[in-house]
């Protein structure tokens, strides 16, 4: 019994892991596309393209990857510490 308790726990770690390293693949490719976006904005002004498409995509991009980055160091942290992290 307490060996399926204790697989299931280190399936739920990775696959936080995962999701952690998923976000922070997000928030690095997030400050990419703004470095690009503000380098080629004259260049995307005179050619007449819209930012609308990137602009929905960073909207996005920044509150989910960085919500749950916060989150996963809170969880790390409360797991090391053994004490519970309220944010508030």
């Amino acid at each position: 019994m307490l060996l399926s308790v204790i697989a299931v726990s280190i399936g739920v770690m990775f696959a936080l892991a995962g999701l952690a390293a998923a976000a922070l693949v997000l928030l690095i490719v997030a400050i990419g596309v703004t470095v690009w976006l503000s380098r080629s904005r004259e260049q995307r002004r005179a050619d007449g393209k819209t930012n609308v498409g990137w602009i929905a995509f960073l909207v996005i991009a920044y509150p989910l990857s960085v919500s749950y980055l916060v989150f996963f160091v809170l969880l790390m942290v409360s797991a090391f510490t053994g004490e519970s992290v309220t944010v508030g």
